[in-house]
């Protein structure tokens, strides 16, 4: 009987350390895409990445050739990165690098997730 109500007791308290985990990552992620917005609002971004990615989705959500002129190259040619297709239909509906900002967000705090043992039982 005693037994029981230890394993009971420690299956709660782990409940709660990966309920208090999970929150810290969501705020952790918000409080993220809040200063990558705000270092994008206030012109700190790091304009050449950011351009040349913003300029590949928005000519692929456009139905273009991908062919960034900030770099010269097809937006494939150095790195294949098929995620970027995830991106083309939020583009279509919002033509900004919000989207990619979230889309970095969402990575960083997924992985933390997964590092914390959150999703992984």
């Amino acid at each position: 009987m005693v037994l029981k109500t230890e394993t009971t007791i420690q299956a709660r308290k782990w409940q709660w350390i990966r309920v208090a985990v999970f929150v810290f990552v969501v705020l952790w992620g918000f409080a993220l895409l809040v200063i990558s917005l705000r270092r994008f609002n206030l012109f700190g971004a790091q304009a050449f990445d950011l351009g040349i990615f913003q300029q590949g989705v928005w000519l692929l959500a456009n139905g273009f050739n991908p062919f960034v002129t900030i770099r010269g190259w097809h937006i494939f040619a150095d790195h294949f990165s098929p995620i970027l297709f995830a991106f083309v239909p939020f583009y279509k509906f919002f033509p900004h690098p919000f989207w990619l900002f979230l889309g970095q967000t969402v990575a960083l705090a997924l992985g933390s997730m997964f590092e914390n043992g959150v999703i992984i039982g």
